[in-house]
């Protein structure tokens, strides 16, 4: 199955500006927001309601007051429970980041089921190599194969190490951003649904864009492009959830909605119910979108 109905989300606690990761990430604004602490919790709050009012499961923890980390509000980066229950914490570029992860939200997970088991990448960072979670890597799960943007947070040795322990093919790809730069991450300009796969082309090396777009098409899903200027609204940073119904829903940003055109929007109404939230204060200042927010759990 290409979604899950089950999702992890931790509140903002300390969200802000962070200045560990902005020479990384073009999409980061450090434009003054008065009274960022209440706008992000009521954003987060905002999309927990969405998501549970759709019938979505949505397991929420809590921010530590005793350890500042302003990007806590995006798990998927340091966590992944994976088809297969292969649950991983991935490694962090950024020092400050890598304080996000958790023993008590990993003992809560793994003690869900005896099944699951468990496997910690953050060796990689050692050796200065990284993959944060399903913002480096987006799973076409149907066809089992791991797509990955190189970038400085996005290396290929923990990429395949990652997709050889979930038995996935993984393609790596290269990408150039206005400045000549890297996309930090890959799924802010690639989101993979059940029936769908939208992708920022135009930052897509040419070396590479054909090849990729190749293998995108393998699984026969309608294939939906978006500019450098929808890119940016974070309309790449989307993810099909199911709710109890096995309803299939498509989460965005409002920000991301209204960035498309009519038809880009009508193509994604055929593949599930469009799911919109208002979340401008993490957007701007965290650099990342409404998907960043959300761990998935198989």
């Amino acid at each position: 199955m290409q979604s899950t109905d089950t999702v992890l989300m931790i509140s903002p606690l300390h969200f802000g500006f962070n200045h560990e990761t902005e020479s990384s990430n073009a999409f980061q604004s450090s434009a003054e927001i008065l009274d960022v602490s209440t706008k992000s919790v009521q954003e987060f709050q905002g999309v927990v309601r969405r998501l549970r009012d759709e019938g979505v499961n949505v397991l929420v923890f809590d921010d530590r007051e005793s350890v500042v980390c302003p990007d806590a509000v995006f798990p998927n980066n340091w966590l992944g429970v994976h088809p297969g229950n292969l649950i991983v914490t991935y490694p962090m570029m950024a020092h400050n980041r890598r304080l996000e992860k958790r023993e008590d939200i990993l003992n809560h997970l793994l003690s869900q089921s005896s099944e699951r088991r468990y496997q910690d990448f953050s060796k990689f960072e050692k050796k200065q190599q990284y993959l944060e979670g399903t913002g480096s890597i987006v799973f076409d799960h149907l066809n089992k194969i791991a797509y990955a943007a190189l970038s400085p947070r996005t290396h290929e040795s923990p990429a395949r190490n990652l997709a050889d322990a979930l038995g996935y093919e993984l393609m790596c790809f290269n990408t150039l951003d206005e400045s000549g730069e890297p996309v930090y991450h890959t799924n802010v300009i690639l989101s993979i649904g059940t029936d769908f796969i939208l992708l920022s082309t135009e930052y897509i090396s040419d070396s590479d864009k054909e090849r990729l777009k190749d293998s995108l098409k393998k699984g026969g899903r309608m294939l939906i492009e978006i500019d450098l200027k929808q890119t940016k609204a974070f309309a790449g940073n989307m993810l099909e959830l199911r709710n109890h119904l096995d309803e299939k829903i498509i989460l965005l940003s409002e920000t991301a909605l209204n960035a498309l055109n009519d038809f880009q929007i009508s193509a994604l109404q055929k593949a599930g119910l469009l799911l919109p939230v208002s979340i401008p204060t993490i957007e701007q200042l965290g650099g990342g979108g409404v998907r960043c927010m959300v761990a998935e759990i198989f």
